[in-house]
């Protein structure tokens, strides 16, 4: 999986060589007020698999999908902070939604859960 995006102004350009750990549709205040939306589509992905991007220090990162140049394939694999979700978004019936956070060895896929022990040793 190759995915590529960049800012709004085309200044910084980046692509994803590996397909995100987990990705999460965030419902915080935080993220709502910082996407401009009912909530944030976070890819949280090593940072090894991010080629030309500025970022923050660390070892993982986590992509906005509406930075993309195609995000129409991004779906999320859980909803979290649901309990400050705007009333009026229905998540589907079968989605994994947490009002919180949520233990990671509950919620993530085993290869997931391999590549984040790489990342924390």
């Amino acid at each position: 999986m190759t995915l590529e995006g960049g800012c709004a102004c085309g200044a910084t350009r980046y692509t994803l060589t590996n397909t995100p750990m987990i990705v999460h549709a965030c419902h915080c205040r935080d993220c709502r007020r910082l996407s401009g939306s009912a909530f944030a589509l976070n890819l949280w992905i090593e940072r090894k698999f991010v080629e030309e991007a500025g970022a923050a220090p660390g070892d993982t990162l986590l992509v906005r999908a509406g930075t993309l140049d195609d995000p129409t394939g991004i779906q999320p694999d859980v909803h979290i902070f649901t309990r400050s979700k705007l009333p009026w978004l229905e998540l589907p019936k079968d989605a994994r939604a947490f009002p919180a956070f949520y233990k990671f060895a509950e919620v993530w896929p085993p290869a997931s859960l391999a590549r984040w022990r790489d990342v924390i040793g």
